[in-house]
């Protein structure tokens, strides 16, 4: 009898996955639900089944996971809340979703787009400044806040991070590559219209931020990227030069008279830059 069951589930399965129209909407949009712990419970099991050794998987673990965690993550933004928290842990379930948004269907046929890896290194550069400038915002504004005016950290960030890639990559080939890539990252968007194209809600990209970051982790090795330890010395890097050369832009500043300060200001962005590198060299 249990041989008669698994069959069975497993004929259903494979019916579902033939009958599947990918661009077919309601196929997948699920009825909005309340979360619940037996839900959390479901997904939990559903991520397992999702992580299993390849070998180790039944018909029905290949063919009904994908199918059942879709159709979960589409019912609430605390569905999906709850399985991006949950995937991140193991690469499986950490690429399920992303690898899902970057498939092009033709014919039935998923192709993977060719330029995930560089989708990636973009997507870490853009973390790697936006990692920067909170640490540099975090140090630096109270002290900066008075003299704003005079003090250009965006320039400060754009012209360190430069010279800490070039620097750290005479000696790691993987940090160049963030010096070939520039733009917008389309992972988050990727994943977002993916999402919302299903979903009975709506959701914004900054939500798949961490997911991102936790596949990269993954990825990195195999792709030949730059480790998350490596980016963190980078970080590191040009935060430091950056809150040297705003602490000792301020102490210039500081020094100059209410007509000096008065006459920087009245001067071009570019001018008032070059004099307060000039000190600084």
């Amino acid at each position: 009898m249990g041989v008669v069951s698994y069959v069975c589930r497993g004929i259903h399965a494979a019916k579902e996955l033939i009958n599947h129209d990918p661009n077919d909407k309601p196929f997948l949009k699920a009825k909005p639900e309340v979360f619940s712990e037996n839900e959390g419970i479901v997904i939990n099991n559903l991520i397992s089944r999702l992580n299993k050794e390849e070998k180790d998987k039944t018909v029905s673990d290949k063919l009904s996971v994908p199918i059942e965690i879709d159709k979960m993550v589409n019912k609430s933004k605390e569905h999906l809340d709850f399985f991006l928290l949950k995937a991140q842990k193991e690469e499986g379930s950490c690429s399920y979703l992303i690898e899902s948004s970057q498939c092009d269907f033709v014919g039935g046929i998923s192709k993977e787009r060719p330029e995930m890896r560089l989708e990636l290194v973009k997507f870490v550069k853009n973390h790697v400044v936006n990692e920067i400038i909170g640490k540099v915002d975090l140090t630096c504004e109270r002290a900066v806040s008075s003299y704003s005016k005079f003090i250009n950290i965006g320039s400060l960030i754009i012209n360190e991070l430069k010279d800490s890639i070039s620097k750290l990559g005479e000696k790691n080939e993987k940090i160049k590559l963030l010096d070939s890539v520039s733009g917008n990252e389309h992972i988050s968007s990727d994943l977002t219209d993916h999402i919302n194209k299903h979903a009975s809600y709506n959701v914004e990209p900054e939500i798949f931020h961490p997911l991102i970051v936790k596949y990269y982790e993954h990825k990195a090795e195999s792709l030949f990227l730059p480790s998350m330890e490596e980016l963190e010395t980078l970080i590191h890097s040009v935060v430091d030069s950056v809150v040297d050369r705003v602490v000792g832009q301020l102490e210039y500043t500081k020094s100059l008279s209410d007509s000096e300060l008065k006459e920087l200001l009245n001067r071009p962005t570019g001018a008032r830059d070059a004099i307060h590198f000039s000190h600084l060299v």
